[in-house]
């Protein structure tokens, strides 16, 4: 048997790094933004634009290509990747982060050079997509085009980032963050919960689109890309009806997966009515929208997805334990007090 160090058995699969930079970044960011808020620390970035850009690209993009660089090669039927392959995605990304941190406190071409280094880290990640998808043997490359579509809706937006008067985070969060955790939950839920329907191939097209609407009338500050979430969120509902999840017959690894993903079209209903009650109203719910889908939807979904990998690749049983249970429940409190604020 082969014993590894643990600097070697820490790289020696794709979610371990990637996943310990997400919570990691997560911890670092958020404390950050609570002591620039609070008036602690002073900062060369604005608080709110701190805390959109390092959510997105420093915490929920690791934890993506954590389970993306994973499971991407199975879902087409391909051989795992190699670390030397992996690693060349990490290593930027981990870099990028020492930079965004430096920067933050000391110059503005810090975060810029940053931004540089995570977009060369998403190129790279996406020609290893596009090669396994070529490759691949499978028949069916449905999920696998939206999943590669997501990730490029993520590069678009960290190009938009650049252009400082451009609004990049609705494009980041709806047709990349939400739209790439959709193209993956509306596969896998359904399969860990051993529902077999045959899904509706032009659900996800009609997604994007909505999606895209939402993201391009935001780039001029409109909030009548409410009415397109609104669309999305009922599209959604009435699929999932369709797939008649048997909620309360699953262990809680499964119904973590389940509350999550039934979050996602309650968030963007809720999430659309805000932006138009906004412009009805011409006042500030402060991002409630965003917040409705990245709390309810993506981060209880990334929390069930990434337990359920982290047990399948160390050959534990797929049973939760106590930790991951209050994790799961604190981030559902979390989500009603900022809906209540």
């Amino acid at each position: 048997m082969l014993n590894l160090s643990p600097k070697h058995y820490f790289f020696s699969q794709p979610h371990q790094p990637f996943f310990a930079l997400a919570v990691v970044n997560a911890i670092i960011f958020m404390s950050l933004f609570a002591l620039s808020m609070g008036g602690y620390v002073s900062l060369e970035i604005n608080p709110i634009t701190l805390h959109s850009y390092s959510m997105i690209y420093l915490l929920f993009t690791p934890a993506f290509l954590g389970f993306l660089l994973t499971t991407f090669t199975r879902f087409s039927q391909m051989p795992p990747l190699t670390q030397k392959e992996y690693m060349k995605v990490f290593y930027p990304l981990a870099f990028a982060t020492v930079l965004f941190l430096a920067g933050a406190f000391g110059s503005i071409y810090l975060i810029y050079l940053a931004k540089l280094f995570i977009l060369f880290a998403q190129v790279y990640a996406l020609f290893i997509f596009i090669n396994i998808y070529k490759a691949s043997p499978s028949p069916d490359k449905h999920d696998q085009f939206w999943i590669i579509t997501a990730w490029s809706m993520g590069i678009v937006a960290n190009l938009l980032s650049f252009i400082g008067t451009i609004n990049f985070s609705k494009t980041a969060v709806y047709s990349y963050m939400i739209f790439l955790a959709l193209s993956i939950a509306q596969r896998m839920v359904p399969f860990f919960t051993h529902v077999m329907i045959e899904r509706d191939k032009s659900l996800m097209r009609n997604i994007f689109i909505l999606f895209l609407i939402t993201s391009i009338l935001s780039l001029f500050n409109l909030d009548l890309g409410g009415i397109s979430l609104i669309v999305a969120g009922v599209l959604l509902a009435k699929e999932m009806i369709r797939w008649k999840l048997p909620f309360f017959k699953n262990e809680p690894i499964i119904w973590i997966l389940h509350i999550a993903i039934y979050w996602l079209p309650l968030g963007l209903i809720m999430g659309g009515v805000s932006l138009i009650a906004q412009m009805v109203f011409k006042s500030s719910f402060l991002a409630l929208d965003l917040h409705l889908v990245l709390l309810g939807f993506l981060t209880t979904i990334l929390i069930g997805f990434g337990t359920r990998v982290t047990l399948g690749h160390s050959g534990n049983r797929m049973v939760i334990d106590s930790a991951t249970k209050v994790i799961f429940y604190l981030t559902q409190i979390v989500l009603y007090f900022r809906i209540i604020y």
